[in-house]
């Protein structure tokens, strides 16, 4: 599968947010600072994840190896990477994104995750943004997952499939739980589309992953329906 950063629909898609920037000039969604939805300034700061990482999780790892939280959760669901850490500058954008319906900024930061994706060399044919719930869904309006998923399925030319996976109960907010009542609060919680998913290589897309509990649910609902692995990519993720 190659990377397919200049196809159409994702070249219009850029366009049309360049133009929109001339009618309505940005801030940016980091400090504020008007002139782009991301100035150079944020840009330096932000910490982008590299290796060594835990093979599992993304987790940062000095010396390399699995990070203790795998070892002891035993077999995981998915393979996890994440482009930056989540803090500074790169936070406030993220709630930029999710609560002040700054979507512009979700298409800047596509390009950054296109390429950390591409450093992979992955190889999947179905990109599934992580579901909100439907009370989140109507309150927003959106789901800043999907905002993200798409033009990363159109750049890699595979199938954008948002309805492959829902929610079957809606859960409490993850913000103030430990990482075992996170686990508890998403387990189950998701299905998946049989017709849909099954012999499929998945690339689940979100935000932000913390306990890596939510990517863990999904995944195992895409697993149980018949997908054949499962790969999730999040622009940011917490240490």
């Amino acid at each position: 599968m190659e990377a397919g950063r200049s196809t159409p629909v994702l070249f219009c898609y850029r366009k049309l947010w360049q133009c929109i920037d001339l009618l309505y000039p940005p801030a940016c969604g980091g400090c504020g600072i008007p002139g782009s939805r991301w100035c150079d300034d944020c840009a330096k700061v932000t910490k982008i994840l590299k290796e060594p990482l835990c093979p599992v999780c993304g987790l940062p790892m000095e010396n390399g190896g699995t990070c203790n939280d795998c070892n002891n959760l035993g077999a995981r669901n998915f393979t996890l990477r994440s482009w930056a850490v989540y803090e500074g500058p790169l936070r406030n954008a993220i709630h930029r994104i999710k609560y002040n319906h700054d979507i512009g900024l979700a298409e800047n930061f596509v390009k950054y995750m296109i390429r950390g994706i591409e450093t992979q060399g992955w190889k999947f044919d179905m990109v599934i943004p992580v579901p909100l719930n439907d009370k989140r869904m109507k309150e927003r309006g959106y789901n800043q997952a999907s905002l993200l998923a798409w033009p990363i399925a159109s750049a890699f030319r595979s199938k954008f499939s948002p309805k492959a996976l829902s929610r079957n109960r809606n859960t409490i907010s993850q913000t103030k739980l430990d990482a075992e009542s996170r686990r508890k609060n998403v387990k189950g919680a998701f299905q998946a589309d049989h017709q849909l998913v099954q012999d499929r290589i998945i690339l689940l897309v979100d935000d932000l992953a913390t306990t890596c509990s939510t990517i863990d649910a999904c995944s195992e609902a895409l697993l149980l329906a018949g997908a054949k692995s499962v790969y999730a990519y999040t622009l940011a993720r917490t240490l």
